[in-house]
């Protein structure tokens, strides 16, 4: 190991993808060593480019071909293997950078778990190779294929604790309190919002490498070379000067396709560019850029099939194809497009700003309404509304951080609310900051507590601006809550910043990474189907107590129908018009 104080070899990257879970999850921070291909053996885990992100994958086969050495790579929680030409590996992965530990992965390929778990995993890529050819040859094979599904699910829970257990070859050893990295990234962001700048000499020198991985992990790495630069060593601020300049190249990229997608979706429908480029541009530009990895656009549900037919000439097509597009518009607020062109993002088209799991009373139909426009480079985009935005910033870090109203009220330390599983980045709390910044001055904040009333948000916006005060107390979130006449919340220090949740919400939270849904949403339907006495009458707009045994029978029915999609949300409530 080294100490980050000279020039070495190895680079630090960010993985892409789940495809390695449990050893290694979305966003996970790599270092890898440049390789010469004659070195790679079956075993070793090498970081490649795909359609312009980085992953990290296992070798479970070599050959020669006619254009050299082909490397065959699959991802432990992948089924299916592919070749790949040697020289388009950018390293080799050696170590990985995890919480308060760190795992070694330059095991040599010398163990004997980790000889098992590659010939499995080639035995799987096989398998899956042979029954795909069957279906291409007899379609009654994959009717088989479908009877076997209830087996298969149960197969996957004992190949998940298989894999555990084999990939404890690779060795971990705790390093430092996570809390010390987080706290230095911390005081970086709170030095955005009028807080002393971080002096990494002004008390002991934190590991540098997990201030990266915590960075990394809140969104706000490129903000270490505008905030968290002084003391750090060369090579790591480099990393973080990197990180910044893929996030403007990103940004370029999203504009280009912007420009496509502005000709082929206006004259379809009304729309608005949620976050990402429109943040960018709006609160960024001079402080430092903004990553992010999609482009979200609001249009009406009404428009959705349209608005995907015509961005196909874009060349935008639905991830899952339409089979999968159907069951997203009954079942999910928002759709995903791909597109052909080498760079550019992923596109979301949302018909609900958020997901139907809240009590929220959202009329989206009224947002487009009052629609504002926002210009870059010649090219006119929509935009939300500045309230309206402001309102949704706040809703969409509630809907991930679903556990800070309960860290809040418990008085957890700050720290507690940037672990990984606690579901917040600091980029989306940079976003509220920023934007308070900007139209502090200029809000209609009678207009806004008429419309947090009829939404009925206030608890969350609540929630949002008390994390965002104990984030950074120089930010101008306790003038907003003042403002809209919200209560005060805030994190109070605790003696180590170390709380944590009991029981099963402390192990949804340690499955979390590893799994494809979030189970420590599970913790919300208790308060879904069974609010409280307040929180369900001002979901039915009710004003008298009396009514609550009534509404305690209908609601739980009603919430089942809302979350399938066959009950109305917004102004069928019969909220009033703001």
């Amino acid at each position: 190991m080294t100490d980050g104080t000279a020039t070495f070899a190895r680079e630090l990257v960010r993985t892409s993808g789940r495809s390695m879970a449990p050893l290694i999850r979305d966003r996970s921070l790599v270092a890898c060593m440049p390789v010469v291909p004659g070195e790679l053996r079956p075993g070793d885990i090498i970081v490649f480019r795909r359609e312009g992100r980085l992953v990290a994958h296992r070798i479970i086969g070599i050959r020669t071909g006619s254009a050299g050495q082909e490397l065959r790579e699959k991802g432990d929680n992948t089924f299916r293997g592919r070749w790949i030409p040697a020289s388009s590996v950018t390293g080799r992965a050696v170590e990985l950078i995890e919480g308060s530990a760190k795992r070694s992965l330059d095991a040599g390929g010398c163990d004997r778990r980790l000889r098992l778990l590659t010939r499995w995993s080639a035995l799987e890529a096989d398998a899956c190779d042979a029954y795909l050819k069957l279906v291409a040859r007899n379609s009654a094979f994959r009717a088989a294929g479908l009877a076997l599904v209830p087996a298969a699910l149960v197969a996957l829970l004992f190949r998940r604790q298989v894999f555990r257990l084999l990939i404890s070859a690779y060795p971990a050893r705790v390093t430092v309190n996570p809390a010390s990295a987080i706290g230095f990234v911390l005081g970086c962001f709170r030095s955005l919002f009028g807080g002393p700048r971080p002096e990494s000499g002004s008390q002991e020198s934190p590991d540098w490498e997990r201030v990266l991985d915590a960075a990394g992990s809140l969104g706000v790495l490129p903000m270490l070379t505008a905030a968290g630069g002084a003391g750090m060593p060369a090579v790591f601020a480099a990393q973080a000067r990197k990180s910044a300049y893929r996030a403007a190249l990103n940004h370029d990229n999203a504009m280009k396709a912007l420009g496509e997608i502005s000709k082929v979706l206006a004259p379809v429908a009304p729309y608005a560019v949620l976050k990402g480029p429109y943040l960018y541009e709006l609160l960024y530009r001079g402080r430092y850029p903004r990553e992010y990895d999609d482009v979200d656009i609001l249009i009406p549900r009404s428009k959705v099939r349209e608005a995907v037919a015509a961005l196909g000439a874009a060349g935008y097509e639905p991830v899952g194809g339409r089979f999968g597009m159907a069951f997203l518009l009954a079942a999910h607020f928002h759709v995903a497009l791909d597109s052909a062109r080498k760079g550019w993002p992923r596109l979301e088209l949302h018909w609900s700003l958020v997901d139907r799991a809240n009590l929220y009373r959202i009329p989206e139909e009224e947002c487009f309404e009052r629609l504002g426009r926002f210009t870059v480079y010649g090219v006119e985009f929509g935009a939300l509304s500045p309230e309206d935005e402001f309102m949704y910033l706040c809703l969409h870090a509630a809907k991930h951080g679903v556990l800070n109203r309960l860290g809040l009220d418990r008085g957890y330390a700050p720290e507690w609310f940037c672990a990984e599983a606690s579901g917040n980045r600091l980029t989306w709390y940079a976003d509220i900051g920023f934007f308070l910044d900007r139209h502090m001055g200029s809000l209609d904040w009678g207009r806004m507590r008429a419309r947090i009333a009829g939404w009925n948000v206030g608890d969350d916006v609540a929630a949002c601006l008390g994390l965002l005060n104990a984030f950074a107390p120089g930010s101008l979130a306790t003038e907003a809550l003042a403002r809209l006449g919200l209560p005060h919340g805030s994190a109070a220090p605790a003696a180590n910043g170390r709380q944590r949740v009991s029981g099963s919400m402390a192990w949804a939270m340690r499955a979390q990474p590893f799994l494809l849904f979030r189970p420590i949403r599970l913790a919300h339907c208790g308060g879904l189907f069974f609010p409280s006495l307040r929180r369900l009458l001002a979901y039915h707009g009710a004003k008298h107590a009396w009514l609550a045994p009534f509404l305690y029978v209908f609601h739980p029915f009603h919430m089942a129908l809302r979350l399938a999609g066959l009950a109305g949300t917004g102004s069928r409530h019969g909220h009033n018009r703001t």
